[in-house]
């Protein structure tokens, strides 16, 4: 976690999304339906 917050790792693995959820004892949909991953709102290159 603290190489995505710091910017050393630019991507994650889905893996690692699904452990971020279950770190803040949520399940992946409820994890993935916040704001914060609008698609108009994410930086894709």
């Amino acid at each position: 976690m603290d190489r995505i917050m710091k910017g050393i790792n630019h991507t994650i693995e889905l893996s690692t999304t699904f452990k971020l959820a279950r770190g803040f004892n949520m399940g992946i949909c409820e994890f993935l339906n916040d704001d914060v991953f609008r698609s108009e709102d994410l930086e894709i290159d």
